[in-house]
């Protein structure tokens, strides 16, 4: 009642009292503003307050929708409202597929250091016999049939491991889908009436084993799964599925008015699905007067990839003199070798020369020519460019000075102290027996290399890469930040390099496939070194180490696909950083705490190669290991003695700069 006080009365959570409203309206997010006439009814009531007893009235901004019929059958208050949104359906599917309530328990015991949290849910009683009798919770009319969308050839068969090549094509052959067994019965039976893919669940009854029969009963509609512009063909053929009625399969799809395209793509141009690309060409245009062939290129590959370009061939022919404005003169100054049997393409070598550096571009986003409709390169410009039978990215890595790499290795070799000779030589025999044995099971390649700052750890991933690149071996270099990888010869930061996500989803999964030029460089590289990674996500290394292993094809009991790995840093500097995470979170993110840690193979740098070695320098350094090792420093920290403390940037200045310096 003491919401009903007028001296004090205030909106409820529920917005009770609601203002009048004199027409029901649908608000924003999908919910309903019911009626609520003024019509002057009211009555008095009296309240206990603090002040006393006091009136109160109530009118119709305090009554509760409800539905009579429903109060009186089931002796409860139920409210019945229609959704007419995706907010609100999502809302009441929230609530349906959540399972029971949840509570948070917490188990504290003097024993344990670390807060134990249990989640578990709790079920009350009538909800429990509900639960044991088996009744429906929930029921959705009408039935959802989701449509497979595959390309030719790229339906999903399940199969062993074991299974040879021809139990491979035998289950092949059998595998059927809803598009395929939709093919099928327009083909075989003469009473198709013309339905459309996703109208085809309304008339007909799929099942896996038989295909589509005549449907006798009940009524279900048919959604075929999205696809994305960026997804090329698959998105063109589910345009084709939506306005192409009785497809007997993917030739007929691709055919209209009697001529048989190659790609989806062409077929819906020539059905004007697709819009033309006047705005690109005008674009085009303007890049022209500009751009130099190599952003020009650039521009026209980010464009295929990022955006729904609707004729690319168009577009090339139209726009390719600009694309390979500066390739001609390479070719004719020799600085770039001509494939044999180039001479034959005439003038059309530059264009040629172009649409290999337009693959190259592409093949950064795991796309070819030929998904666009483009031509496809004539000559092999790889050995001409690169000097290796290779990709690019291989040419690249192997492209160094042998010469000016071993003198970098000689004159590095000789600063060396025990601790990183003994690292070095570590790596070195790890790598070697790698390469006599690739096939090894043991994982004994992986190091983490332990060091503070100052240690040498850099100088010595230089050493190391100057020691295998003299021998014409890819050495991959990368890091948890840029700044750490501009520090090391080649180096790239890990994102970049290894395709990982964004998203720390134990379960991502890097853009790396066994065909990509990428995964040829991966299956030549000797050594891998990965610099600052406490500061990375456990997660990141996780989704390396299984794309390693499947580019590589080695056994899950491999650390990163076998191939020698050096990870470094220090726990004592920055870790993970988790959104609005606890200390402990922190910890079960770092690397420490992930599936592989206990097969690496520790090294250790101990030795400061930044600080004279003397006696006054070695109580700095304890000091300073003692605040990460030393759990009485934590908290107010008391600094020593020798460390000089100013108050004023005068008294600052006068220590950094004595007054004998400017004599």
């Amino acid at each position: 009642m003491e919401g009903l006080n007028p001296l004090t009365m205030q909106t409820c959570r529920k917005g009770f009292p609601c203002q009048f409203q004199p027409e029901t309206i649908i608000t924003e997010d999908g919910y309903p503003l019911s009626r609520r006439r003024d019509t002057g009814q009211c009555f008095s009531i009296t309240v206990r307050a603090t002040e006393g007893n006091v009136m109160a009235v109530i009118d119709n901004q305090r009554v509760v929708p409800y539905s009579p019929y429903f109060s009186l059958r089931y002796k409860a208050h139920i409210n019945v409202e229609v959704c007419g949104s995706v907010t609100a359906v999502k809302y009441i599917h929230k609530y349906i597929y959540k399972g029971g309530d949840r509570a948070t328990a917490i188990v504290e015991s003097e024993h344990d250091e670390i807060k134990r949290h249990l989640h578990g849910r709790y079920i009350g009683p009538t909800e429990a016999v509900w639960q044991l009798f088996e009744f429906s919770t929930h029921q959705e009319l009408p039935t959802v049939i989701a449509l497979a969308l595959h390309l030719p050839g790229q339906q999903a068969v399940l199969f062993l491991v074991q299974a040879d090549q021809g139990d491979l094509r035998e289950r092949l052959d059998r595998s059927t889908t809803t598009l395929l067994a939709f093919f099928k019965y327009n083909t075989e039976n003469a009473d198709r009436r013309g339905y459309l893919y996703h109208e085809f669940p309304e008339h007909y009854v799929y099942e896996r084993k038989v295909g589509w029969k005549p449907r006798k009963q009940r009524f279900a509609i048919g959604r075929m799964w999205s696809a994305s512009p960026f997804m090329g063909e698959r998105y063109y053929l589910r345009l084709l599925l939506t306005v192409v009625r009785g497809a007997r399969g993917f030739e007929d799809l691709r055919t209209v008015d009697g001529i048989q395209h190659r790609f989806f793509k062409q077929a819906c141009i020539a059905l004007r699905l697709l819009q033309d690309d006047g705005e690109w060409i005008a674009m085009f245009r303007d890049a022209l007067g500009f751009m130099t062939g190599r952003s020009f290129r650039h521009l026209f590959a980010l464009a295929l990839q990022h955006t729904t370009i609707n004729n690319p061939l168009a577009i090339w022919e139209e726009f390719r003199e600009g694309f390979c404005d500066d390739l001609a003169h390479l070719l004719v100054t020799g600085r770039v070798l001509v494939p044999v049997g180039g001479d034959v393409i005439g003038a059309g070598l530059a264009h040629d020369y172009g649409l290999y550096h337009i693959q190259q571009f592409l093949n950064e986003y795991g796309k070819s020519l030929e998904e666009f409709g483009l031509p496809q390169p004539v000559q092999d410009w790889r050995q001409g460019e690169n000097g290796v039978e290779g990709n690019a990215r291989i040419g690249e890595e192997i492209g160094y000075d042998l010469v000016q790499e071993q003198e970098l290795f000689d004159s590095m070799r000789e600063k060396l102290n025990e601790e990183q000779v003994a690292c070095f030589n570590a790596i070195v025999a790890a790598v070697e027996s790698h390469e006599q044995d690739p096939q090894q099971q043991v994982p004994s390649g992986a190091f983490f290399l332990h060091g503070p700052a100052g240690t040498g750890k850099t100088f010595l991933y230089n050493c190391l890469c100057s020691y295998f690149r003299a021998q014409g071996k890819v050495v991959l270099c990368v890091a948890s930040s840029g700044i750490a990888a501009q520090l090391l010869p080649g180096g790239r930061t890990a994102h970049s390099r290894f395709k990982i996500p964004l998203s720390n989803d134990p379960n991502a999964v890097c853009n790396i496939t066994r065909n990509s030029y990428l995964g040829d460089l991966i299956r030549k590289t000797s050594l891998i070194i990965w610099d600052e990674v406490p500061m990375q996500h456990k997660v990141c290394f996780e989704a390396v180490n299984r794309i390693l292993n499947d580019v590589c094809n080695s056994g899950d009991r491999q650390l990163f696909g076998g191939i020698p790995t050096v990870l470094g840093g220090d726990f004592a500097q920055i870790l993970p950083v988790i959104r609005r995470g606890t200390r402990h979170s922190t910890m079960l993110a770092s690397i420490q705490y992930s599936s592989f840690w206990r097969h690496l193979t520790i090294l250790y740098l101990k030795t400061s190669m930044r600080i004279i070695a003397s006696e006054v320098n070695q109580v700095f350094l304890t000091f300073l290991r003692d605040m990460v090792t030393n759990e009485l420093l934590y908290g107010m920290l008391q600094l020593p003695a020798y460390i000089r403390r100013v108050s004023t940037v005068d008294q600052l200045c006068d220590h950094l700069y004595p007054p004998f310096f400017f004599c």
